[in-house]
């Protein structure tokens, strides 16, 4: 007996042991079950309204902006069929682009006049009434390309020009923008932007004569580089003897054509040009030569004659003439259609004063915008005029500006489908 309940014994042990090894191997399985059951358990997303089978590769309907009246419900989206035929009257034309033009307004005696009024403007294009929506007054800082014309017929009035672009730094504020460029057979900028009086004083005194005159290019050049970026203010004043030898790329017509697309002031200051007659600079060699070159007898006279030499009372200017029928050079024109002045120096002690008023011009431009009444998708020239209603006010504006075949293009009218309401 006792040998059968020892067994008995043994064998319920056994059966324990079985069963707690069954019991562990079970845990993980019915975990694995539990998590199947939250995985399987479904995602609640925004609902998409249902698509045609046509509008397979329409684009999202979220991104599509929909008219309708306020209080409407949603529009269930349009299949991607064609539109229905609409008349003349159902099309919406959208067009709106805004013109501004940069006026200086002064009295009799080249004084700013502040504190005007936008009523006591009025502006017509192609002599047509239009209505000034933009007006501002207020003293902003300027974007100035300050270029010096570095060429061997400028080495006369090098100097001169230098102090007179010291006088323009002399008057610059701490908000203001100044950069310094040269030009004769290169075109360099001497100094970025920058409104530190040292630096722009230090970058004028690198300006050294040498080569030929790339006058077209220069202008061309910095007005679409680096003025054409610029927002707000700007202008470039250029100081020249208005001669150019050896332009490549550009005409006259090329930087007219840029200044009147653009909203850039140019303020032109036109020094004498040395005559063929009159000595030139000494070659400066990159090297020193090894032995001095002895003096030689001047001639007594030019090797070839002249031709036609300068008469009293002519001008010797060798500009290009105007090719706008505005002025007489192109010094005058580029100035003239940007609204700047065209200065003529042959005293430089009235440098200083032209180039505080200079300064003054800038800073105290009133802006007017309009939007044309005929649009802008004609191509062509508009000629603009701005009065002011005071006996005393002389002013100086742009006289027009050019709708050229790519603006035009782009302010085509655009016409789309009026918005209609299902409950119509």
């Amino acid at each position: 007996m006792g040998n059968i309940e020892q067994a008995r014994g043994q064998r319920a042990r056994r059966l324990w042991a079985l069963w707690a090894i069954l019991a562990l191997a079970g845990l993980p399985l019915l975990a694995t079950a539990q998590s199947g059951r939250h995985a399987s358990r479904p995602r609640i997303a925004p609902s998409r309204p249902p698509m045609d089978a046509n509008d397979a590769e329409a684009p999202n309907m979220r991104e599509r902006p929909t008219l309708g009246r306020r209080g409407d419900s949603a529009p269930s989206p349009a299949p991607a069929a064609p539109p229905p035929a609409t008349n003349d009257e159902d099309l919406i034309t959208i067009q709106a682009t805004l013109v501004t033009i940069p006026v200086v307004v002064s009295d009799d005696y080249n004084r700013y006049l502040p504190f005007l009024k936008k009523s006591e403007f009025s502006l017509t294009e192609d002599n047509t009434p239009q209505e000034i929506t933009f007006f501002t007054s207020e003293q902003v800082p300027f974007h100035v390309a300050l270029v010096l014309d570095v060429s061997r017929s400028a080495y006369l009035s090098i100097d001169d020009m230098r102090d007179a672009a010291n006088a323009f730094i002399d008057h610059i504020r701490p908000d203001d923008s100044v950069s310094v460029f040269t030009f004769s057979d290169k075109i360099r900028q001497l100094c970025p932007f920058t409104s530190n009086q040292g630096e722009l004083r230090r970058a004028v005194a690198q300006a050294k004569i040498e080569g030929g005159t790339r006058l077209y290019d220069a202008a061309y050049q910095i007005l679409e580089g680096h003025l054409a970026p610029i927002e707000g203010r700007k202008a470039m004043i250029l100081l020249t003897d208005g001669e150019d030898t050896t332009s490549r790329r550009y005409k006259p017509r090329d930087i007219l054509d840029r200044v009147v697309e653009s909203d850039t002031l140019v303020y032109t200051a036109e020094y004498p040009a040395a005559t063929p007659g009159q000595a030139q600079p000494p070659i400066q060699f990159p090297f020193p030569l090894p032995f001095p070159i002895p003096g030689r007898r001047p001639r007594r006279g030019p090797m070839f004659p002249v031709a036609d030499p300068p008469q009293a009372g002519r001008s010797t200017s060798r500009q290009e003439p105007s090719v706008l029928g505005l002025e007489e050079t192109f010094l005058r024109d580029i100035a003239a259609i940007s609204g700047g002045t065209h200065n003529r120096f042959t005293d430089p002690g009235a440098a200083r004063a032209i180039f505080k008023s200079i300064a003054e011009d800038l800073r105290h431009v009133y802006v007017l915008g309009y939007y044309p009444t005929r649009g802008l998708d004609q191509p062509g020239y508009r000629r603009v005029r701005v009065r002011v209603r005071r006996p005393e006010a002389r002013v100086r504006a742009r006289p027009g500006y050019v709708v050229t075949e790519q603006m035009a293009r782009r302010n085509a009218p655009a016409t789309t489908p009026a918005p209609t309401n299902a409950r119509d």
